[in-house]
Formats: structure tokens, C-alpha cells, sequence
């Protein structure tokens, strides 16, 4: 049977079930692109909302290296002065949802199982 890929989504299938946690996965897979694509053109106060809204979902969904990151995005927006994120940091932030975006579709899809998973992420 098609099992999560971490410990956070296994939590998750165990408090939700299996498909509440694959419709998450698959909302997560369908706004993060859009709201990353906003970023670029989104003043400050707004890049702040959109880096804690997917400093959020990629907690939930047990991202590690991705949450961090964003807390960092968001402590820096929080922080004195005028700055945004620049388009390298926006760059890095599609590069490491990419980079998960694979084997999450594969979980969402239901076309992964728990093995195969922990391999992958390993």
C-alpha cells in the first residue's frame, strides 16, 4: 500500500487519513508555484505574508531544509530596513521545491510506498 515519505506526513496520515493527507500534498504542489511566481513582483510586506504562509505548509508537510530557510526569509522581511528577497534568494526557494516536488507527487498520486520513500529521502 502507498505510504507517506517522512515521519511529518506519516503523523499527518495517521491523525487525517491516507487521502485527507494526499489532497493536502496536492494543494501544496498547486499553490506553492503560484505563490512563488508572486514573489518576484510582491512588495515587502506581502513577500512576508506569502514567506510565512510557505514557511507553513512546507513544515506541515515535514520539508526540513525548505521551513528553514523560509524562517529565515521571514526573520530577515521582519527585520529593520527596506529588504526583499532578491531574485537569487527566489531562485533557491524553486530550486528546493523542485527538488521535493517529485517524490510528493508520487506520494499524492498514491504511486509510492513507504521503502521506496524512506530510499529516497535517505
Amino acid at each position: 500500500m502507498p505510504g507517506p515519505l517522512n515521519r511529518e506526513l506519516t503523523n499527518l496520515v495517521s491523525l487525517l487519513g491516507e487521502q485527507n493527507v494526499r489532497q493536502l500534498v496536492r494543494t501544496f504542489l498547486k499553490e506553492y508555484p503560484e505563490l512563488l511566481a508572486q514573489l518576484a513582483t510582491s512588495d515587502r510586506r506581502t513577500q512576508h505574508r506569502m514567506v510565512h504562509s510557505l514557511k507553513s505548509n512546507a513544515h506541515i508537510i515535514g520539508e526540513q531544509a525548505l521551513w528553514e530557510r523560509m524562517a529565515a526569509f521571514e526573520e530577515r522581511l521582519l527585520g529593520p530596513g527596506d529588504d526583499i528577497l532578491r531574485p537569487d534568494d527566489i531562485e533557491w526557494i524553486g530550486d528546493a521545491f523542485n527538488a521535493a516536488a517529485d517524490p510528493l507527487r508520487e506520494f499524492a498520486a498514491g504511486a509510492v510506498d513507504t521503502a521506496t520513500a524512506a530510499r529516497r529521502i535517505a
